[in-house]
């Protein structure tokens, strides 16, 4: 059922970039400050790591990246057939379809729960009593811990805050891939490599080429949640063309907290999007900015919401992050064995769909080759695990044709004066002094020159964002870089909202209180009952 409201409301241009006080991306936008990066093809200079002796990190037979749903049973169904896996993550949980997109439920009109894949039907509350027959609810530390514990249960090895930076290559087949994280960089050797990023990461390093994005997949959603909302007897509402949401509606979902506790789809229609650096976070922002003006809109205009309180927001958009790679050519092509993946007696794909340049690098994410329904279904938990288990069956069944033979050799650990030391760019020697490792030579490592500034900030949290917005003030130009889709870090993603103390303020402080002050009359963000009813949830 769908609600039209009886008042409709303008947005000038001064009240929606006044909201982008709430919105953790675009709140930092200050003169001079830069947030986003150019392409790196844009700029010809380059340092370079001059240190070719890397540590190993690990050794394993499959090496799985993104740890989503099709992550996760990928890594599963490699364990199960007795392989030694390792599963990176640039965050820190798992399970990214629903608890980064922040849409806890799954749709599945054509079967009933019990028909649902093992690894969803695992994440489910025992004690939580579904209220819909064809629609399934979540609660998110239920998915990340279930989807941890199975992983470590079948012995596959985790490493979070990780991110995949060169691929190690001989021969057009991979051995393994170098990572960066907080420890430097490190090297992962195996024998095959399964990319289950949004964004195609590891795809991306093979210079393979993108195709332009298909029409039908130009829509992003960000999710609002609401509690203590008096009771919807709907679950879509028209709201002003100003609002820029697409078809002029909101769907509404119920949450898994009662009756009054809702999930809001803001969807948006973003024409050819890019996915470049620069391109992503601009339609982050703008998408930030749309969803609080609709946030807005639901307390001053529909009685329901006017003592609601928005609880959060999705940390990333529900949508793609990579557009689809480039078709091999015929050389390529003829080497991989040939076969058809059925799905619900509704979609034939063939395997060469999921195939890169590489014979043992393989994509199950958006950049496969699929038609849209298809890659919208692979978006879902349900259909992120269907497809995953698919082509996993299929590499496990053709392990002796795709995956290399053999680890390459590694070198013992060499002394500290044996290694290069980079006037460039500097590294510690190891991830953890103490601990011996293994090393292996990997080829010379270019880094393009994203942005020359005066001065760069690493962390976004309620230091790193002060730091920045004085240098930028102060005329210095100036960047933020940060691991979490959004600034803030304690006082947002910590959930710690209130962290000032009380008294009298003078300077940055005292500006800052005064504008979070105008960010909360321009929404009024407030439950007088808030405490009494979230309570039951947290005690």
């Amino acid at each position: 059922m769908t609600k039209k409201p009886q008042q409709k409301s303008g947005f000038s241009r001064r009240e929606f970039l006044k909201i982008t006080g709430l919105s953790s991306i675009a709140s930092l936008v200050f003169p001079g400050t830069i947030l986003s990066a150019n392409s790196a093809g844009t700029n010809k200079e380059a340092l370079k790591f001059e240190e070719n002796y890397l540590p190993v990190l690990k050794k394993c037979d499959v090496l799985v990246v993104g740890g989503g749903f099709a992550g996760v049973t990928a890594a599963l169904e490699f364990a199960k057939s007795g392989a030694s896996v390792v599963l990176i993550e640039r965050r820190i949980y798992l399970g990214r379809e629903i608890t980064s997109t922040y849409r806890p439920w799954v749709n599945h009109a054509d079967k009933t729960r019990a028909d649902l894949p093992e690894l969803v039907k695992s994440c489910l509350d025992p004690d939580y009593k579904q209220p819909f027959e064809n629609q399934t609810l979540f609660r998110f530390n239920k998915v990340k811990l279930t989807l941890e514990e199975t992983l470590i249960e079948q012995g596959v090895d985790i490493l979070y805050t990780s991110y995949p930076i060169q691929l190690i290559e001989k021969e057009n087949k991979l051995q393994g891939l170098v990572i960066g994280n907080k420890s430097g960089r490190q090297a992962i050797l195996a024998k095959l490599v399964v990319d289950c990023t949004e964004t195609a990461s590891v795809a991306r390093l093979s210079k393979i080429g993108f195709e332009k994005a298909l029409p039908e997949l130009s829509t992003f959603t960000r999710t609002l949640e609401f509690i203590q909302i008096k009771p919807l007897s709907y679950t879509s509402l028209i709201v002003p063309e100003a609002l820029k949401i697409k078809d002029n509606t909101l769907h509404i979902q119920q949450g898994y907290l009662g009756a009054n506790h809702y999930y809001v789809d803001c969807t948006l229609d973003f024409t050819d999007p890019a996915f470049d650096v620069e391109s992503t976070v601009e339609r982050e922002k703008e998408a930030w900015k749309r969803s609080i003006a609709v946030s807005k809109y639901l307390y001053e205009k529909v009685p329901e919401f006017n003592e609601a309180f928005l609880a959060t927001s999705s940390y990333t958009l529900d949508g793609i992050y990579s557009s689809q790679m480039m078709e091999l050519n015929d050389k390529q092509l003829s080497a991989i064995p040939k076969s058809v993946f059925k799905l619900n007696n509704l979609w034939e794909v063939e395997n060469t769909a999921f195939a890169s340049p590489y014979m043992n690098l393989w994509c199950i994410n958006e950049a496969a080759r699929m038609q849209a329904p298809l890659i919208k279904h692979l978006l879902t938990p349900i259909g992120a695990c269907e497809l995953a288990q698919q082509v996993c069956t299929y590499l496990v069944n053709n392990w002796d044709q795709l995956a290399i033979a053999a680890l390459p050799e590694t070198a013992a650990l060499l002394a500290s004066n044996n290694r290069k030391k980079s006037l460039d760019v500097k590294e510690q020697d190891s991830p953890q002094k103490g601990r011996t490792y293994e090393y292996f030579e990997v080829k010379e490592q270019n880094l393009a020159i994203l942005q020359e500034v005066d001065i760069l900030v690493v962390g976004g949290g309620t230091s790193g964002a002060t730091a920045a917005i004085v240098a930028a003030e102060g005329g210095k130009k100036t960047m933020v870089i940060d691991m979490n889709p959004g600034f803030g870090g304690t006082g947002t993603f910590g959930g710690v909202f209130d962290y000032w103390g009380h008294g009298k303020y003078r300077g940055f402080v005292a500006r800052h209180i005064k504008k979070m002050d105008e960010v909360q009359q321009y929404i009024p963000n407030y439950s007088k009952n808030y405490l009494d009813w979230i309570k039951p949830f947290v005690t």
